[in-house]
């Protein structure tokens, strides 16, 4: 299993394990610049967007991914962009039944 907590962590590691990779669970906020945020504020970081903006732009996707952002507007547009792809699996998970599904 790979970690990451920024976005270009998470590109780099799309990037580097695309053949293995099965399933990605992805938040919006990757960062703690972008909790800090005032709501409504631009994230002054790169988030999960970019992210998802990736995967959409990658040749081969990974088979999987799972949002589960607290920030209700942003996961709703990732998995919009995700979804419109037409080869991802998408799911969201609400972040409170992230440890159930890990375990």
């Amino acid at each position: 299993m790979l970690y990451a907590f920024s976005a270009a962590e998470a590109i780099a590691a799309l990037d580097a394990h695309t053949s293995e990779l099965v399933r990605a669970f992805l938040d919006h906020d990757l960062s703690i610049d972008d909790v800090l945020v005032e709501v409504g504020a631009p994230s002054k970081v790169p988030t999960g967007m970019a992210v998802v903006d990736h995967i959409v732009a990658m040749p081969r996707p990974p088979a999987a991914v799972v949002v589960h952002s607290l920030n209700e507007a942003a996961a709703i547009e990732m998995c919009a962009r995700l979804t419109a792809l037409g080869t991802v699996d998408v799911k969201r998970i609400p972040f409170s039944l992230m440890l159930s599904l890990l375990a």
